[in-house]
């Protein structure tokens, strides 16, 4: 253990092979190993080092951690320094050892020194677990009355995390902020900022409270973007930029416009050099600033037109990045904001530059692009974007084209202008892109052929000729043998067309099953059954075990005369209709009397803390006490949907959530809560389902649905009840994700019900 850190480190680098530098860490590994069974304090920090190194060329010193701890409690600052280091490179937060050091930090973090200090808050911002942040809270809240800079900017970062892994304790620090923000070191009102930033982030309701801040924020901005940086805060040509970013970022969530926000923002975005990345960096943050609080129509044009102004560029940097501060103008957590609003009509003149770069080199960029057109489709303009969108589609790489036609069908079965050119337009895509075409989206469009009589003629026709042309496009082959099979009323050669397919090399077995049905039912309408079981049973010697056994059912059947024409007929239009309104029809679901208390406790695993008693049941009715059983119907039109008597919890492009809380008299911290969901569209919405994901504290425990179809504006809402169990005495927030069909478009919408009414 006599060799130092240096040679050993020179020895693995200038190792002549692989063999030789294992040679050399196994046996040094083994060294330590002995050392640690000798215990001399003074070679303790070497051997951290070489810990740490042998951690950061990929091997597993975990074996050492415990040692790292050891070393982290000496008196000695430069030991408690790599003792520091080598805990914070070892040891993780999910590392379970995490809980030792707790007692460690807390003595460091009272201690007189600041250099102490400063080690203890900078471990908690890096590697701090929930456990460990929690238990250190109050010691970090007290270091922010330092008169140590560098103290009190640690202290910050550590709320941030601590914060972050607890959330429930945001409101324990909400006074501590001025004390940063007031400080003349830049680094300490950074840290500052960040723990508003988060703060805000993990509850949103201080956003209100903290609006006296937006002042002196506004203020830090226009000194900063006025004058000249001093020497020890100045980034080329800028001042400080990271404060101005970070002034400009927590602005935008105080939400809290004034002019004189508005004139610094219009010099910003007018005079900042584009040419340099931070001055691209700070135009970007200024937009998202405008976006989140202007309601000046002009400054929101002139940022628009200094980003569109960079699509011109070819730096695929440059070219990203302003697609992304598009692609956060356009979506609100990862949901694309109202179509028809200010600022998607604004963009909407630069789609042609954004459609250009969809045929980027770069795949980050064409994903990119793909996020921004599809925000910006619309039915206005489908009929020219799309046929410009398609024509990129055969230059895309197989991974991207894939989830571009993905995202084309979506925004052609929502927007298209009519039903003949939504079946043109898809159509276009099986022949060009058929085989990149997913199994959800042939299901779909077949199913929306069979909901469509008046195209089914029309489909028939194009299919019929694209058949043999396009043989070896298997999506394209299995959606024309269905709707051929279904829909064809005469020959018109389509039987010997689809005998030469299945014979075809490249037919693969899956299209094969396509055309067995589509032959049988075929035969069955043009009375052309003796050839169609001769061609089943010639088809029932195939190699594939599948292929075989469906030709032989499909035999048999239609060698049933009495039972083949009632077992092939086409697929009846009136029967889907008769099923969907039997789905429509409202679930009812009996709520049985029983004990809140204990079918809270059950259902949730929550142990009980209470000893058992004998108390009488609380119906869930008396629990629900106050809360209507129904919901008004909503007013047709979809801006008038209203629920008088029940508050609203979150509203979503195609429906709105209303509920009502109610606390268990005997437990308060057990709630139910009525949800009331109503349709705000003109059509209804199929195969409904709503999933919840409470925020950290709290369990949940959902009944069913009454209803899997939500009517539209006017109908009958969806009614789900909800158990709630607030754990931790934690802020409250639910996460839903909605999941439905619209016509025949699959949909997914999320959002989050922050409080409780």
């Amino acid at each position: 253990m006599t060799q130092p850190l240096n040679e050993f480190i020179s020895s693995i680098r200038l190792s002549e092979s692989i063999e030789q530098e294992r040679f050399l860490i196994a046996t040094e590994q083994a060294h330590i190993r002995a050392y640690l069974r000798k215990c001399d304090p003074l070679i303790r920090p070497r051997v951290i080092c070489k810990l740490v190194f042998l951690e950061i060329i990929g091997q597993n010193p975990a074996w050492g951690q415990m040692e790292a701890m050891t070393l982290m409690c000496d008196d000695q600052f430069s030991f408690k320094r790599i003792g520091y280091i080598g805990a914070s490179v070892l040891l993780d937060e999910t590392t379970e050892l995490t809980v030792l050091v707790t007692q460690t930090l807390l003595k460091d973090l009272s201690s007189t020194d600041p250099n102490i200090q400063s080690l203890a808050l900078a471990f908690i911002s890096n590697v701090g677990s929930p456990e460990v942040c929690r238990a250190c809270a109050s010691a970090v809240q007290k270091t922010i009355d330092s008169n140590n800079a560098s103290v009190m900017k640690r202290a910050g970062m550590a709320i941030v995390r601590i914060v972050r892994k607890n959330p429930d304790l945001a409101e324990t620090f909400k006074n501590s902020v001025q004390k940063l923000l007031n400080h003349t070191n830049h680094g300490v009102v950074l840290s500052g900022m960040n723990m508003v930033i988060s703060l805000i982030d993990v509850e949103p309701r201080l956003s209100k409270l903290w609006s006296q801040f937006a002042g002196p924020f506004t203020r830090i901005l226009k000194s900063l973007s006025n004058s000249r940086g001093t020497r020890e805060y100045s980034f080329g040509v800028f001042n400080d930029p990271y404060m101005q970013m970070k002034a400009m970022h927590a602005l935008s969530l105080l939400k809290k416009p004034t002019e004189e926000l508005d004139g610094i923002l219009q010099s910003i975005i007018s005079s900042t050099e584009t040419r340099r990345n931070t001055g691209r960096a700070l135009l970007y943050q200024a937009v998202e600033l405008v976006v989140a609080v202007s309601t000046n129509t002009s400054l929101r044009g002139l940022a628009f037109n200094q980003v569109g102004r960079l699509l011109s560029m070819k730096d695929p940097n440059v070219l990203y990045s302003a697609l992304s501060v598009f692609a956060r103008v356009l979506y609100t957590e990862r949901e694309i904001i109202n179509r028809g609003s200010v600022d998607t009509q604004a963009l909407q003149r630069y789609k042609k530059q954004i459609v250009r770069c969809l045929d980027h080199r770069d795949p980050s960029v064409r994903r990119r692009a793909l996020d921004v057109i599809s925000a910006l489709i619309d039915e206005n303009n489908v009929e020219s974007l799309i046929p410009e969108i398609i024509t990129f589609i055969r230059l895309a790489d197989s991974d991207f084209r894939m989830e571009l036609i993905s995202k084309i069908y979506s925004a052609v079965q929502r927007f298209a202008p009519s039903k003949e050119w939504n079946f043109d337009t898809v159509h276009q895509i099986l022949v060009d892109s058929g085989n990149y075409v997913s199994a959800d989206i042939i299901k779909d469009f077949c199913d929306l052929i069979a909901r469509t009589p008046e195209i089914q003629p029309h489909a028939v026709k194009q299919l019929l000729s694209s058949l043999l042309q396009f043989s070896d496009n298997q999506s394209l082959m299995q959606i024309s043998a269905f709707v051929i099979g279904e829909f064809a009323n005469s020959n018109d050669g389509a039987f010997d067309i689809l005998k030469q397919i299945i014979f075809l090399p490249q037919t693969a077995n899956e299209t094969k099953f396509y055309v067995i049905m589509a032959l049988g039912k075929l035969s069955v309408r043009i009375g052309n059954k003796e050839e169609a079981i001769a061609l089943m049973t010639q088809l029932s010697t195939s190699n594939n075990l599948e292929v075989q056994q469906r030709a032989g059912e499909m035999k048999n059947i239609l060698s049933m005369d009495d039972y083949c024409d009632e077992f092939l007929a086409p697929i009846s239009v009136g029967n889907n209709e008769e099923s969907q309104n039997k789905l429509a029809a409202p679930v009812v679901i009996k709520e049985k009397p029983d004990d809140v208390d204990d079918l809270l406790l059950i259902a949730m695993d929550t142990p009980s803390t209470k000893p058992p008693t004998t108390k009488k049941p609380v119906p869930v009715e008396s629990l629900l006490g106050g809360i209507p059983t129904q919901v008004p119907p909503a007013a047709p039109k979809p801006a008038e949907v209203k629920a008088p008597n029940l508050p609203e919890l979150l509203k979503m492009p195609d429906f709105i959530i209303y509920g009502q809380s109610k606390p268990n008299p005997s437990n308060p911290q057990q709630i139910a809560l009525k949800l009331f969901i109503a349709g705000t569209g003109n059509k209804p919405l199929n195969e409904f389902k709503i999933e919840f994901q409470p925020s950290h504290g709290w369990k949940i425990m959902a009944q069913p649905a009454d209803s899997t179809v939500l009517e539209a504006a006017g109908g009958k809402p969806i009614s789900q009840l909800l158990y709630l169990l607030n754990q931790t005495q934690a802020p409250f927030a639910i996460q839903i994700k909605a999941s439905y069909r619209y016509g025949s478009q699959p949909i997914t919408e999320t959002g989050v019900i922050r409080e409780l009414k």
